[in-house]
């Protein structure tokens, strides 16, 4: 699993970083017009769902794994029957922390304090830490990517909306450039359809 997510983890990162800011073809060419760019991003959207889709699958396995560990407990006897059945969908669920699941094994063992239950309560607690903060690295991972899907939306539209005000600004220059020769043509007594006009403009 955590190589799948290295690997999707490339995937995405080549969408975002090369892809986003560059819009260039492989031969180096610079990639003009919204459709264009707008495809770059679309391959940056897809690599960074299939990131999003290997950390949910992450985040259920160390859920999984974090789980198992309350059978280890169980049989330490740092907690009951009952209790490693509680805890467990607890841990699965992400709803308890490293620091109140070590509370509940030293009220467990109160009383007990040898070096021995000390030593079986911190293999159980390494082993949980190390699921549980790779669960939430996934739980992060996954924000991470409906963030950066949000950047990637808005700069499609950003890229339409940027080029169609060029398209307007571009048919008002048009316009006025129009405007101006009418003007000038007018101001000269000149017939703007008339064959000398047309002469001067070919000109």
């Amino acid at each position: 699993m955590e190589l799948a997510i290295s690997r999707a983890e490339n995937i995405g990162g080549t969408g975002l970083n090369g892809k986003q800011n560059a819009y260039r073809t492989s031969s180096g060419e610079e990639v003009i017009g919204y459709k264009g760019k707008n495809a770059y991003i679309d391959d940056a959207i897809t690599a960074n769902e299939k990131l999003y889709n290997t950390n949910v699958a992450g985040e259920k396995r160390y859920s999984k794994q974090a789980g198992t560990i309350m059978k280890k407990a169980k049989k330490l006897k740092l907690v009951n029957s009952k209790q490693a059945k509680k805890y467990t969908k607890l841990i699965q669920n992400g709803a308890i922390s490293i620091e109140e699941l070590e509370s509940v094994f030293k009220k467990n063992t109160k009383g007990k304090n040898t070096s021995k239950t000390e030593s079986n309560i911190k293999t159980v607690i390494d082993a949980y830490t190390e699921w549980y903060e790779k669960m939430l690295d996934c739980q992060s991972a996954q924000e991470d990517c409906i963030a950066k899907n949000k950047e990637l939306a808005q700069q499609k539209l950003d890229n339409i909306t940027e080029e169609y005000e060029t398209l307007i600004g571009f048919a008002e220059a048009v316009k006025s450039s129009s405007e101006s020769m009418v003007n000038y043509f007018a101001a000269a007594g000149k017939s703007v359809n008339g064959p000398e006009t047309m002469q001067e403009l070919q000109a």
